[in-house]
């Protein structure tokens, strides 16, 4: 089109294709290229590895609400019953939590040697955690230990998987291991002082107890020795079931008491872990997938995209030059300004505060 007439130019689709057939070298080098550096440069990076374990939490004896739970019920004081072992995704959260992480990288794991040995180190020395700025070094090594661990609990079987990656495959073995044995000392610590504390409750209820079977005894005693004829009268015989009804109770209670006091003790000793180890992280690493072929096309279309872009702007300008377009030399002004801005920023910033103050002034 004339440009006199002021209508703008329009580049039509035959003319799009002409433009890409024309630099067709360009824009078959470029996102092939592209490709081939982006395969290159993730084939060069160290593969990493996961290691692998799968549990199933194991719900804690007497906890499905007896013992001392119902006992505190008829006390009229509730005690919760949720148990650890119940639910899958409370140790899933566990594994991620910054108190299992923290101790996780402060332990000391085996690591190969390049010439063949081992040496041994704390994931903050292996991670190079800088311990110079305002973030402490295991919390940095435990957020970074974080986005190496992915956990997964299976809705229909409760299954929890948990899943470490790493530089090498036995680090990360050793990692998964660790961080199941940390999650096993923190469910028997839970599980023992919460037995103590259900031990100190029956102890205290158990005395009260013990008292009130002691009166309730004393009580049908003393109705025995001054009616032994009672059977003959129906008020007496009402008051000996009542009195006999409230001594089989609380010997009940009593009894009930003694029992959960005896398992509390078990269970405060007791160090049987409450995981089922269906999987072991040992000798289960495997290398991860690196993506080289989903990066290499991902970057041989974006290749693509920038070298038509490129081939269709360098045309464009081409034609607005021979056209004689008067916004043409404004382009060219505004690019050339661009340059020395990006070669001296100082220009640009200084011309920036010049403005700010001119419209302060105004």
């Amino acid at each position: 089109m004339d440009h006199s007439s002021g209508e703008e130019y329009e580049i039509s689709l035959v003319e799009i294709a002409n433009t890409i057939l024309r630099n067709w070298r360009m824009i078959a080098v470029v996102p092939v290229t592209l490709a081939l550096a982006i395969g290159l440069w993730t084939m060069s990076h160290h593969r990493t590895y996961s290691a692998s374990a799968s549990f199933i939490p194991q719900a804690a004896e007497g906890s499905e609400g007896g013992g001392a739970a119902a006992l505190a019920q008829q006390f009229g004081v509730s005690l919760s019953t949720d148990r650890p072992g119940h639910s899958p995704q409370f140790y899933a959260d566990i594994l991620q939590s910054r108190a299992i992480l923290r101790k996780a990288v402060e332990s000391e794991y085996e690591v190969p040697g390049a010439d063949g040995g081992a040496w041994t180190a704390t994931l903050i020395e292996l991670y190079e955690v800088d311990d110079s700025g305002p973030v402490t070094a295991w919390m940095e090594a435990a957020d970074r230990l974080r986005d190496d661990v992915s956990t997964s609990v299976a809705r229909e079987t409760g299954v929890v998987r948990l899943t470490v990656s790493a530089a090498h495959p036995a680090l990360g073995e050793q990692i998964a291991q660790r961080l199941l044995d940390l999650l096993n000392e923190y469910n028997l610590e839970v599980r023992q002082s919460r037995a103590q504390e259900e031990g100190q409750f029956i102890s205290g209820r158990l005395a009260e107890a013990e008292g009130a079977l002691l009166s309730a005894e004393r009580a049908l005693q003393e109705f025995l020795s001054q009616n032994r004829e009672f059977m003959n009268s129906p008020e007496l015989r009402f008051d000996h079931d009542r009195l006999q009804r409230q001594v089989a109770m609380r010997q009940e209670v009593y009894t009930s008491l003694l029992r959960s006091q005896e398992q509390a003790r078990i269970d405060a000793l007791r160090d049987t872990p409450l995981l089922t180890i269906i999987d072991s992280p040992i000798g289960a690493a495997e290398p991860e997938a690196r993506g080289t072929a989903v990066r290499a096309f991902l970057a041989f279309m974006l290749g693509f995209v920038i070298a038509v872009f490129v081939a269709l702007m360098g045309e464009f300008v081409r034609r607005s030059r021979e056209r004689g377009d008067p916004h043409f030399g404004e382009f060219q002004g505004l690019i050339r300004q661009a340059w020395e801005d990006i070669r001296r920023p100082n220009r640009w910033l200084r011309r920036g505060t010049n403005k700010s103050v001119a419209s302060g002034d105004h």
